[in-house]
């Protein structure tokens, strides 16, 4: 029974953390529209939202697949090849959906790094350029 205790302590923790996160990043913008008015207030993005925004494909495709796993799980007639294909499809499925997804991540992270470098490296040759 303690380990209710402790995920009750641990979500308290995390959802505190994240409110004061957001609320930090609202007042950073707030603070910036001051000093220029131009820079339009929008309220950040929840975590869970990006989230569901970046990856909601892979996430219907896990839960179709888990569903009917599930589904085809439960059923109480005999086994057949069918039933043997069809698991391991909706296996597969999940499987390669969760590879794809992290995938998917890592090749952002190095776009995102590959774009810092060039900005970085296009302003290195701008300074070295106006110094001669």
């Amino acid at each position: 029974m303690v380990w209710i205790s402790l995920t009750a302590i641990v979500v308290a923790a995390v959802v505190a953390l994240s409110t004061a996160y957001l609320h930090r990043k609202q007042m950073r913008q707030i603070a910036l529209h001051r000093d220029d008015p131009t820079i339009p207030l929008v309220p950040p993005p929840h975590s869970f939202t990006h989230f569901f925004k970046t990856y909601w494909f892979y996430l219907a495709f896990v839960t179709y697949n888990l569903a009917s796993l599930i589904w085809t799980m439960r059923q109480t007639t005999p086994v057949t090849r069918g039933v043997v294909f069809d698991i391991v499809t909706y296996t597969f499925g999940i499987v390669l959906m969760i590879v794809l997804g992290f995938v998917n991540y890592i090749l952002d992270r190095a776009l995102e790094a590959l774009k810092k470098l060039r900005k970085t490296t296009e302003e290195s040759n701008r300074i070295e350029g106006s110094g001669n």
